[in-house]
């Protein structure tokens, strides 16, 4: 299916998907009830061996997605096909087990109206129903990282990437 026409400040978001079937569902709700309107969501099925039930969730949503199927190749190539396949003017990632609050992306979208505008707007995750930590190590940030030291941590938060009509795909940052 192709997404629909998408309109300036659309918000791409991502969602690289693997044996999610039982999370999927409250995923892609969370994303259709954000109050900013302007968003693409793409659904990367990795290679999931649930795809049959993955499939039969996502159904309700499938005139609000773009669902790519591809043979497993690990999250960061799913990302990368998305990040390929959007058109969005920025590019968000979710996981499929995670979800967000109904203002999320209104709130991050907000931040890229200063002037000079940042590059990359993160934020932190909360962890509901799991004791054990994000992470072994400090994910605090206490300056403004550069997107390759933000993706080369181990980080339990989002961010959203603005990517200019001056930015080609194969330049915007892969994975």
């Amino acid at each position: 299916m192709n997404s629909p026409d998408v309109a300036p400040e659309t918000v791409s978001v991502i969602i690289p998907a693997y044996n999610a079937a039982q999370y999927i569902n409250e995923t892609l709700s969370s994303v259709v009830r954000q109050s900013y309107p302007k968003v693409e969501i793409i659904v990367i099925n990795d290679g999931s061996s649930d795809t049959p039930i993955l499939k039969e969730v996502i159904t309700p949503f499938l005139e609000r997605i773009v669902y790519v199927e591809q043979e497993n190749r690990g999250p960061s190539a799913a990302r990368n096909v998305g990040i390929l396949r959007s058109r969005g003017e920025y590019v968000a990632f979710l996981d499929s087990d995670d979800f967000w609050l109904p203002e999320y992306l209104a709130f991050q979208m907000e931040l890229f109206q200063q002037s000079p505008p940042p590059d990359v707007v993160y934020t932190d995750g909360l962890i509901i129903g799991d004791t054990r930590p994000a992470s072994d190590e400090d994910t605090s940030i206490e300056r403004h990282p550069n997107l390759r030291e933000l993706v080369g941590r181990k980080v339990s938060g989002a961010y959203i990437r603005y990517r200019g009509p001056q930015e080609s795909s194969d330049r915007s940052g892969a994975f």
